[in-house]
């Protein structure tokens, strides 16, 4: 009798775990532009991409670094009234 070698993909042997998502935690910064004067006058956002900061695969992570890099550039550019 032949043996059969091949995994199938359903195979619990070749089973791996799915990988976690990758977050990642970027700086923007968004300035506002005049588009024309048309229909009275509009403006658009432009998102610009400064840096990364990390990536993480914990959804609390990365919402502990966002609240530190926000309160961070609150206090710079505002001073330290926050």
């Amino acid at each position: 009798m032949e043996s059969n070698t091949e995994l199938h993909p359903d195979d619990e042997r070749n089973f791996e775990p799915p990988k976690p998502p990758h977050l990642l935690v970027s700086q923007y910064e968004l300035t506002r532009h005049y588009g024309g004067p048309e229909e009275g006058g509009w403006y658009y956002d432009r998102h610009q991409f400064i840096r990364l900061f990390a990536v993480t695969t914990s959804t609390e992570d990365s919402m502990t670094i966002c609240t530190v890099l926000n309160n961070h550039e609150s206090r710079r550019r505002w001073g330290r009234r926050h």
